[in-house]
């Protein structure tokens, strides 16, 4: 994979290393469209398990700067100045479970006041935010670190 490693800039903000330049654009969406925000890699890591499973169409993401196409055999990432990159999905839940675990790394900000669920972890609030909001569990639950098979409530 291109993408060597994922961290926090001086801001505080999400950043990647790479080796391989192709691979910039899923960085690029990875660390700037899904940011910080569990609620958006939740929905990444359903599109991404609802393709790879066959239950889902592809699916459109339209963010900031990049629009995101998953289809079963690709994600496609089309810039806002119309120049695309393709990555098979293989590849992209590969990359996208690990930024997941990075998330889960970031500390919050001890200056921030959270309303949603102050008594769960952030990543559990969202996870139970997520499932109310499309009524049904998450693909990944027990699946992967931070999305517990069982619980919270």
């Amino acid at each position: 994979m291109g993408i060597t490693r994922y961290y926090v800039d001086q801001y505080g903000s999400p950043e990647f290393d790479f080796d391989d330049k192709h691979y910039v654009k899923l960085g690029v969406w990875l660390t700037m469209e899904i940011g910080a925000k569990f609620a958006v890699a939740l929905d990444a890591l359903d599109s991404v398990s609802e393709v790879l499973e066959g239950s889902g169409a592809s699916g459109d993401w339209e963010g900031e700067s990049v629009e995101a196409t998953f289809t079963p055999t690709e994600l496609i990432l089309i810039d806002y100045d119309g120049t695309e990159a393709r990555y098979p999905i293989a590849e992209v839940k590969t990359e996208l479970e690990r930024y997941w675990r990075f998330l889960l790394t970031r500390s919050p900000s001890p200056d921030t006041t959270r309303v949603l669920r102050p008594d769960l972890p952030e990543h559990e609030a969202y996870l139970l935010q997520w499932e109310q909001t499309w009524d049904k569990r998450h693909p990944y639950r027990g699946r992967i670190e931070g999305i517990p098979a069982h619980g919270p409530e």
